[in-house]
């Protein structure tokens, strides 16, 4: 726990910035200001395109991973600190997941005040599956060898709004009460963060850890 603990506050120092920060802060609030502010009613023509657009706001919490991801692989001190392997699966995991959830938190209560429980419960539960589909993706960023777990993911999310909104089922909303929406969103979460660690450590496993201590101890070869 202590390993965890201490990636984590790596890896936050390396994507958190004032530039990281305001660029996502930017990209999230302009997907989501227009649902805040005058959002458009349950069963109207663009609800559903609403609902998915609000999603995109993770956007945020992936560029904010993507620049720690960048920052790490670049600098040698973090593939030789005594919780490399958190930092490279368990920390951008974390990172992800405390963004989306914030920003999860925010638009659920723009839902409740501007659209009521049919929508708490629709972005409850779409919020979940984009961002759960964008934490998989967030976990493989820069790693050799999990490209499609990134690729796939990602394109997911960007054609997800369209796929439910072109099979014209789902004008209304899904058709979830609340504490569904909720219960399924916590399974979500917890499926695709599971996932995406286990690929994260089969991928520290199989050979990537190796290629870090030869980085490392090339390293140190050159120096002597």
């Amino acid at each position: 726990m202590k390993n965890v603990r201490n990636a984590f506050k790596l890896y936050a120092r390396a994507s958190l910035n004032p530039f990281t920060i305001g660029f996502g802060l930017f990209m999230t609030v302009g997907m989501a200001l227009a649902f805040i502010i005058d959002p458009d009613p349950v069963g109207s023509e663009e609800y559903i395109s609403m609902i998915g657009a609000v999603g995109m706001g993770h956007i945020g919490a992936l560029f904010m991973v993507m620049f720690g991801a960048f920052r790490i692989n670049q600098n040698k001190f973090y593939a030789a600190a005594n919780c490399a392997r958190d930092i490279y699966t368990t920390a951008p995991i974390i990172m992800t997941l405390i963004v989306e959830l914030i920003f999860d938190a925010v638009i659920a209560v723009a839902a409740g005040i501007n659209l009521g429980i049919t929508g708490v419960a629709d972005v409850v539960f779409f919020n979940a599956v984009s961002g759960g589909l964008l934490l998989i993706g967030a976990a493989a960023i820069n790693k050799k060898g999990l490209s499609l777990l990134y690729i796939i993911p990602y394109f997911g999310f960007i054609g997800l709004t369209r796929i439910i909104k072109n099979c014209g089922k789902f004008d209304s909303g899904f058709g979830l009460s609340v504490w569904e929406s909720l219960l399924l969103a916590v399974v979500i979460y917890a499926l695709c963060a599971a996932f995406a660690l286990i690929a994260t450590r089969l991928w520290w496993r199989r050979g990537n850890r190796i290629a870090i201590k030869a980085i490392v101890a090339s390293d140190v070869f050159n120096r002597a």
